[in-house]
């Protein structure tokens, strides 16, 4: 099983946190406005991006506490990782932990917050990928492998990893030509590509094993009924 550890911030009381995070989607307008203002404030302290993640995983805390846990997670992510573009400051250290810990967090949580931290995932590595997320893509190769290179193949991991693996290479599609550019690309060719290869040839197999199956049985069943009618 995936592992992390995050740490929470000391000054964030979880209860408070899960409340406000709940209140953002009452029909109440006063009760969204109060909460929401609670967060603005909160995601100023220094390890709100960590409190906030480990609700994800905590025990007792309802779906919809959750999913509002990573929307404000990932507009955090958009909004305030640019240090230079942003009046919220997220610590190297605090930044560290989530990069630390992001992906074998996605690992374990639903499909619907899987959606929330692959768009995280994407936006923390357009600007901190591949310097300063260097075990960002080795974790991918060996997680997508774990996923679809073995039996029993777990498909919808492994697409939901591939799919990340999409969102943060597709800007190479529209960057301008840059000797930069090229070395990244090289760096992502040079690790992804065979494996890539490799889990793309096997799934043909799978794919030509499995209708050579079905061919099989289908002849069978359609033998059986000639024979019955016969009889």
């Amino acid at each position: 099983a995936a592992r992390h550890s995050l740490k929470r911030d000391r000054m964030a009381d979880p209860a408070q946190l899960s409340s406000c995070l709940a209140q953002t989607v009452n029909p109440d307008a006063n009760a969204r406005k109060q909460a929401e203002a609670w967060l603005e404030q909160f995601k100023k302290s220094p390890s709100a991006a960590t409190s906030v993640l480990t609700l994800l995983t905590a025990d007792g805390q309802p779906p919809h506490v959750k999913q509002a846990a990573a929307v404000f997670f990932k507009n955090m992510c958009k909004r305030h990782w640019d240090a230079e573009a942003s009046e919220v400051t997220i610590g190297e250290d605090v930044k560290q932990q989530v990069r630390d810990n992001l992906l074998s967090l996605f690992l374990v949580v639903p499909e619907s917050i899987q959606a929330q931290l692959s768009e995280a995932i994407s936006i923390i590595a357009s600007h901190d990928f591949p310097e300063r997320w260097q075990a960002l893509l080795p974790a991918l190769v060996q997680q997508t492998g774990a996923a679809l290179g073995v039996a029993p193949k777990d498909f919808k991991k492994g697409t939901a990893l591939l799919q990340i693996g999409h969102s943060i290479f597709q800007r190479y599609r529209h960057e301008f030509k840059s000797d930069e550019l090229y070395k990244e690309i090289k760096y992502v060719l040079e690790l992804f590509q065979e494996p890539l290869l490799q889990l793309f040839s096997a799934t043909l197999a799978d794919l030509a094993g499995a209708q050579a199956a079905g061919g099989a049985a289908g002849w069978a069943r359609a033998r059986g009924e000639r024979s019955e009618r016969a009889g």
